[in-house]
């Protein structure tokens, strides 16, 4: 996991160095501007002036062509008047170490290695600068506690603020646009955001270092990524995050979490598709987690499925597991990283994860391990890669196969034959099983390789069928959703009908889906023409050429009570009781997973519980049927 860490930061600072190619330092540079401890401006001769060696003003445009201004004087204001401080690609634009009660605001400050650099310092405003073109927008590098970071613009710098080793700061109000890296937090807990917007970032936002409680962040959905809502959160307890309860993700975090569903979500676009920190007991299935740095990553949780994932384009790794356990990987699509899976060490005292039937392609590495620990790791495919790639300790081992007859993993370089059966592969006849192990090292081997990839079979399924609301009013509409996955080896094509009881309510035709992939598909119920009552939902996928096991195409889940309009409880009459329940969760919304949303009560299926709604309740109060 060190490695891995310190591989995003060394990326951090690559970024930074290129903004200092092939450019010109301005005609005119300076030296470094100092406010002194005792007041003093040096040189004397630098545009800035004071009379209270309180208050500082700039009255001129700066550049320099190192650091800026270094500030020495705490409890002092600096205002930068709408003018420019600027540098040539190196340096520190405004920089302080040790001194606290400093408020910097109305500059533009760009073109530094960092544009403000604090260190050991506390209780400082940063309010109200452009801060452009830096390898670092603002630096707060190591124990800087309870400073506040507020409307600024921060854009196009190599990453737009980075956090290390600090904590309990404020950001609020801030635009952060077009940098390569939005925000970057690194052991540094109980950080609060409220109000920031993230747009058009390669990494909107990493979170690092969490075991031990640095995961903890305040962030509440008033800050987006690209306009969508982040959703960090802390101690929650037995919740579904799907595309009903948030349909749109800027960025998704569980920290001390049990029990939370995740599914069928789009995570795009930052340092971690998904984090999770001393979370346990969860299940992240079905989800497209595309072009983040790492697709799913979880410290010290335990007693997590991460399984029917497709991650394709997570540039560091596919899904990482560090000091987890008794955790489940299985029947992912893992594509275009560097690496596929990685495990760090778990904890000691807890079970092995087991890790089987993933599909790694086009990676670096397929498995990358730091120090094993027993875990179990068998019916995987792996392809066009360094297959595994092992920091171990002599004599510490993983489970590669899962015994005979069995086998282990299809590895696309193993280059054994197969002209013999049985445990020891001293029979006549072949079984599917190379002959010789797969040597990974002295203490780590498949002693059963598959000679062809695991299973090669044609399957899809259906997983789930999740209506939208549990009561319809009649001649009003539901969704339902249903998730389906192609489990096989080939790119397949098939047609989904959803019923209700032996009705049908629609059928979608010719659905493509690649391999391992899985999609979910939406379908409307009118309910126009049924009978008052209650209804059990259904879906099935038809079998594709040469599906032998279609079990799993057919699923039946839930069920949806059509009643009299208003009827939201379905007890048969519409009275206070069915008000109640709308106005409980009146104002709510179905993007909004923590407010009181009760889709029953959304009569008309528009997203909102609003006015229409007790309309319907309304006209049909005191009605019964």
């Amino acid at each position: 996991m060190k490695r891995v860490v310190s591989t995003i930061l060394l990326v951090i600072l690559l970024t930074s160095m290129l903004y200092s190619a092939f450019k010109i330092l301005p005609v005119g540079a300076v030296e470094t501007i100092y406010i002194r401890a005792d007041g003093s401006i040096d040189p004397p001769t630098a545009p800035i002036s004071t009379v209270d060696n309180v208050t500082y003003t700039v009255t001129g445009n700066i550049t320099s062509s190192g650091n800026g201004i270094i500030v020495e004087r705490g409890n002092i204001i600096v205002d930068g008047d709408g003018y420019t401080l600027q540098g040539s690609d190196s340096g520190y634009g405004f920089y302080w170490i040790g001194i606290h009660n400093v408020t910097i605001k109305n500059t533009n400050v760009k073109e530094f290695g960092s544009g403000f650099h604090l260190e050991g310092s506390n209780h400082n405003i940063i309010w109200g600068n452009n801060v452009t073109d830096n390898g670092v927008g603002i630096d707060m590098h190591v124990v800087v506690f309870f400073n506040t970071i507020r409307s600024n613009n921060i854009s196009k710098n190599g990453c737009g603020v980075y956090v290390l080793d600090s904590g309990r700061n404020y950001f609020f109000d801030n635009i952060m646009t077009d940098n390569h890296h939005g925000v970057v937090i690194t052991n540094s807990p109980e950080n609060c955001f409220w109000n920031n917007s993230i747009a058009n970032c390669r990494s909107a936002m990493f979170v690092a270092g969490v075991g031990g409680g640095g995961g903890i962040q305040y962030v509440d959905t008033s800050n987006t990524v690209n306009g969508k809502p982040i959703y960090y959160l802390v101690d929650r307890h037995d919740l579904v995050l799907d595309k009903w309860a948030c349909p749109n993700v800027g960025y998704l975090a569980l920290v001390n979490c049990d029990n939370i569903t995740v599914n069928e979500l789009e995570l795009e676009g930052n340092g971690q598709g998904l984090l999770l920190s001393n979370t346990n007991g969860s299940r992240v299935v079905g989800n497209n987690i595309t072009q983040n740095g790492i697709g799913i990553d979880s410290y010290y949780c335990h007693d997590n499925v991460f399984s029917d994932n497709r991650l394709a384009d997570n540039e560091n790794v596919g899904i990482l597991l560090f000091g987890s356990s008794n955790s489940t990987i299985c029947r992912n699509s893992l594509t275009n990283s560097s690496s596929g899976i990685y495990l760090g060490q778990r904890e000691y005292g807890h079970g092995p994860n087991c890790v089987y039937e993933n599909n790694i392609t086009n990676s670096l590495h397929g498995f990358q391990i730091y120090i094993p620990c027993g875990d179990r790791i068998w019916h995987n495919n792996v392809y066009q890669s360094d297959h595994v790639h092992l920091d171990a300790f002599p004599g510490q081992v993983n489970y590669w196969d899962n015994g005979y007859p069995s086998g282990g993993n299809y590895w696309s370089d193993y280059a054994g034959a197969d002209l013999y059966s049985g445990q020891y592969q001293n029979e006549t006849g072949s079984d599917g099983i190379g002959d010789t192990y797969y040597l990974i090292n002295d203490y780590n081997r498949d002693n059963y390789p598959l000679t062809a990839p695991y299973p090669c079979i044609h399957a899809v399924a259906v997983k789930t069928v999740t209506p939208s609301k549990t009561v319809v009013g009649l001649n009003y509409t539901a969704y339902m959703n249903v998730a389906v996955i192609n489990m096989g080896h080939f790119t397949e094509t098939f047609n989904v009908t959803v019923y209700a009881n032996t009705t049908i309510i629609e059928t979608k035709t010719n659905i493509p889906l690649p391999i391992g992939n899985s999609t979910t598909i939406t379908f409307t119920w009118n309910t126009s023409g049924f009978a008052k009552g209650n209804y059990t939902i259904s879906a099935c996928a038809s079998p594709v050429p040469d599906e032998t096991d279609t079990s799993d195409n057919l699923f039946i889940d839930g069920w949806v009570f059509v009643a009299m309009p208003g009827d939201v409880n379905a007890d048969g009459i519409v009275d206070i009781f069915d008000c109640v329940i709308v106005a409980l969760a009146f104002g709510s919304t179905h993007s909004d997973p923590i407010s009181p949303w009760n889709p029953n009560a959304d009569i008309n299926n528009d997203g909102t519980v609003d006015i229409f709604d007790m309309v319907v309740v309304a006209l049909y109060f005191g009605e019964t049927g």
